[in-house]
């Protein structure tokens, strides 16, 4: 019995299993076959910048009745350099 994980990763030179020995693919060459998940500790980064609930809201949230400092989304709208900072260095 297979769960077709063993077939896909010897048969697709771009498909390998996360900890096995064989080389892998340049992420270009993922990204022209598939899509992609890359992920990362977002929340853990944008703590590292020890911005404020003053930072969060900036001019476009100032007026908000709730604590915005853990909506890490919200930084993409009022800080995006940081968030762009924080792709380009993983």
């Amino acid at each position: 019995m297979s769960n077709g994980f063993a077939s896909r990763a010897t048969s697709d030179p771009v498909w390998t299993l996360r900890h096995d020995k064989t080389p892998r693919a340049s992420s270009g060459e993922v990204l022209e076959k598939r899509i992609a998940i890359i992920d990362g500790a977002m929340g853990t980064t944008i703590r590292t910048y020890g911005m404020k609930e003053a930072d969060i809201r900036g001019d476009r949230f100032k007026d908000s009745t709730k604590d915005l400092l853990n909506n890490g989304d919200l930084f993409s709208l009022t800080q995006p350099k940081m968030i762009s900072d924080i792709h380009r260095a993983f």
